[in-house]
């Protein structure tokens, strides 16, 4: 069994655009591949015929973090973009390519203290490494499998942050 795995990353930040708006991007390439020779008399698995395990595959990942901002509003964005293919001997290649947007969310500066937001976001909490079991929304927090991009869940926030320092509430 052989492994290889690469990541690269880029960035860019425009200042000052028109009429306030600031945006900014950055956006990391994962890419992965495996191969490993089957066993043609496997006593489970004869031929691969039952299981039809690729004997190599290849995958690219691209994960973009998008932001457009200005004094009142913000817009942020974190579509995933996914390409991979494998080799089944006796059946021939598969190519599977797939894009959603993992996280996303539009929040409002409503008043001085005050913002609204909604969106998609990964809520986790505690200390854990690999398990959060007090979590009632990812109980694998993604560290299982660090490759594995979490998926945000639905969620609307209002927060109020007074003036105090050191002091915020959020609900």
């Amino acid at each position: 069994f052989r492994s290889l795995s690469f990541a690269a990353a880029a960035q860019s930040a425009d200042a000052a655009e028109a009429n306030g708006w600031q945006s900014s991007w950055d956006g990391t390439l994962y890419g992965y591949a495996s191969a490993m020779r089957l066993q043609p008399d496997s006593v489970l698995n004869p031929d691969n015929q039952f299981a039809r395990m690729a004997d190599r595959s290849a995958t690219a990942e691209l994960r973009l973090n998008l932001k457009a901002e200005n004094e009142n509003l913000r817009l942020t964005a974190r579509p995933i973009l996914l390409a991979s293919t494998g080799h089944i001997p006796n059946d021939g290649g598969e190519t599977k390519d797939d894009a959603y947007l993992s996280q996303w969310q539009i929040r409002l500066r409503a008043a001085e203290a005050w913002n609204v937001a909604v969106g998609r976001d990964v809520l986790n909490w505690g200390p854990a490494q690999f398990r959060s079991p007090s979590s009632p929304y990812y109980f694998d927090n993604g560290r299982s499998d660090p490759m594995r991009e979490l998926s945000g869940m639905d969620s609307a926030k209002a927060s109020w942050t007074p003036a105090v320092p050191a002091f915020g509430v959020s609900a």
